[in-house]
């Protein structure tokens, strides 16, 4: 991004809004190894969740979660939580900003805000289900503290059910225990028991595991951000099957041992954690079953300016928290890079040239020639499609495709990469927000990608356009289906091979001569197949009949010189 002729790089500008905490970047872990965590990634759910007991319909929600939002497909979540109005007053809450008394203000802020989910009251989401939750996940949070009674105890109750969660269409639902209270006990046993009923409607689980209890604060020491203690909170969480654990960043550490209170050992001080705050927060994924179950850390409350740098903190201590990781791709960690534009639009820059975000790796694939970090379709689409570029004068337009190539020096573990013009939706966004010339993304692909890529466009196998089957000779369509995105083409290619193997056999009963490069197809129809008839269990004895549909497909081919006796496949 450059301002009045001077270039700041994302890892610079990050140093700035972390102050004091820049040194977070550097830090490398060594307490408890990063290959020991489950981490997180956008196969999560297929490569740690499909394994345990979930039933199917919650591993889709969870994957729902996951592909939603910005960031849609990282592995990494970003939840809005809006149960202020209950938890500590409505007019505390929302009196700076009275829309958001109006709960579709909250849910459209979510939305608009990018996130995975909103999780909120029963009377916040239902207010509004009908129109937003095919829209974004809903997780209804069924227990709070009221905050009313007086004098106020550190209590959590219900104030819905896991039925009116899964009636108004919700994802998940969530819930808090205050640990280490009077009233925990219950708490855990009421939680664990809803939290079961909601994994038998298909819904995923979110625990804020949160410490209460005076004597976890010394004279000199608040411990109720303690790792250690946090960390059994969030091990008695997963213990219920929480699928995700919220936790408060830890701040220090030692509470047993403060306290003078439970079992600890003196390993998890010397060597399964620091003072350093991402070791503390390794060691609470630690007792979420190495990642098994996710953690997600809470931002905590608003404080005015500092704001945007807790934000950043929460990003760079729990990616790092999760294994080593280069900050200088921003989006990565959950921070999209329009966010940081606008950040400097606000506090760095009197006036911007160029917003100019730049993506690039030097990874390699041992073994292959050609291996593309990510899935080969969207790698195609991205980079073959004319790339958008915005103007202030000119508003949108397209480019070339790989148009305007430049040598970006990327930080420290990955250098200089050529970077070239590829469509990305940051070009869309970063105009709404800042003020700016000109905006454009540009994606270091490589010499020898680009080449490939540019081969697969010349050959036409980039096209999205059907499948023209019926016509072509059988090596001409077995190659259109072997490179088509259809999910039909490879039971299309079945069926053709199978009339392939027909044709042949026949022509060997009959002791004649057939070329199968002559084969053409001559006819290729769909027809509807029979219908299969299931049912879907529901609770108390109740049943749901379903019919499947099928397909039968039936494609003929023949010698393309003689058109000669014809040979069916199905």
């Amino acid at each position: 991004m450059g301002a009045s002729g001077v270039a700041t790089s994302g890892l610079g500008r990050i140093e700035s809004i972390l102050g004091d905490d820049a040194s977070l970047l550097s830090h490398q872990c060594k307490t408890i190894p990063a290959s020991d965590l489950h981490l997180p990634g956008p196969d999560f759910v297929d490569r740690i969740l499909a394994a345990t007991d979930r039933t199917p319909r919650v591993l889709s929600a969870l994957q729902l979660l996951v592909d939603s939002g910005r960031l849609g497909r990282t592995g990494y979540v970003s939840i809005l939580p809006v149960d202020q109005g209950i938890e500590h007053s409505a007019g505390a809450s929302f009196a700076p900003n009275p829309a958001y008394f109006d709960p579709e203000n909250i849910v459209k802020l979510a939305i608009e805000g990018g996130c995975n989910a909103v999780a909120s009251t029963l009377g916040v989401l239902g207010a509004v289900a009908r129109k937003y939750a095919h829209k974004i996940p809903f997780i209804l949070k069924f227990n709070h503290n009221e905050f009313i009674s007086y004098p106020n105890t550190y209590d959590q109750i219900r104030f819905a059910s896991i039925k009116q969660a899964f009636d108004m269409g919700a994802a998940g639902v969530g819930a808090t225990i205050y640990f280490g209270s009077e009233e925990s006990k219950r708490q855990l046993q009421e939680v664990a028991e809803m939290f079961q009923q909601a994994h038998e409607l298909g819904m995923f689980t979110v625990l804020w595991c949160y410490l209460r209890n005076s004597a976890f604060k010394t004279k000199d020491v608040d411990y109720h951000l303690s790792a250690d203690l946090s960390g059994q909170a969030n091990h008695l969480g997963v213990t219920i099957e929480a699928d995700i654990i919220k936790q408060k960043l830890p701040e220090n550490n030692g509470g047993y041992n403060a306290i003078n209170f439970g079992k600890t050992h003196k390993k998890v001080y010397s060597d399964l954690s620091s003072d350093h705050p991402i070791d503390l927060t390794r060691y609470q994924l630690a007792n979420c079953y190495m990642g098994r179950s996710g953690l997600i850390n809470s931002g905590g409350e608003s404080k005015g300016q500092s704001d945007m740098a807790e934000a950043v903190l929460t990003a760079v201590a729990w990616p790092y928290a999760n294994g080593p990781r280069h900050i200088g791709h921003v989006s990565g960690f959950g921070v999209p890079s329009d966010v940081f534009a606008r950040y400097a639009q606000d506090h760095l820059f009197s006036a911007i040239d160029e917003c100019g975000v730049r993506d690039g790796a030097n990874l390699v694939v041992h073994g292959y020639d050609f291996a593309p970090g990510f899935s080969i379709w969207t790698t195609i689409e991205e980079c073959l499609n004319p790339p958008a570029i915005w103007e202030k004068d000119r508003g949108w337009y397209t480019a070339a495709p790989f148009s305007e190539p430049e040598v970006f020096d990327f930080p420290e573990g990955i250098g200089p990469v050529e970077c070239v013009n590829v469509e990305h939706e940051e070009v869309a966004l970063i105009p709404r927000w800042v003020d700016c010339e000109r905006v454009t993304f540009k994606y270091g692909l490589g010499e020898e990608f680009i080449d490939v890529l540019r081969t697969l466009h010349k050959l036409g196998l980039d096209s999205t356009d059907p499948v023209e089957v019926r016509g072509q000779r059988v090596n001409e369509a077995f190659a259109l289906l072997r490179f088509s995105k259809k999910h039909a083409a490879k039971q299309i290619e079945k069926v053709l091979k199978s009339a392939v193997a027909n044709a042949e056999q026949a022509a060997r009963a009959a002791n004649a001569a057939l070329d199968v490069d002559d084969l053409v197809i001559t006819k290729a129809i769909i027809n509807e197949g029979p219908k299969l008839k299931r049912f879907t269990p529901a609770a108390m004895g109740r049943a749901t009949p379903m019919k499947k549909r099928t397909s039968h497909v039936e494609i003929v081919v023949a010698d393309a010189s003689t058109r000669g006796t014809k040979r069916k496949g199905r």
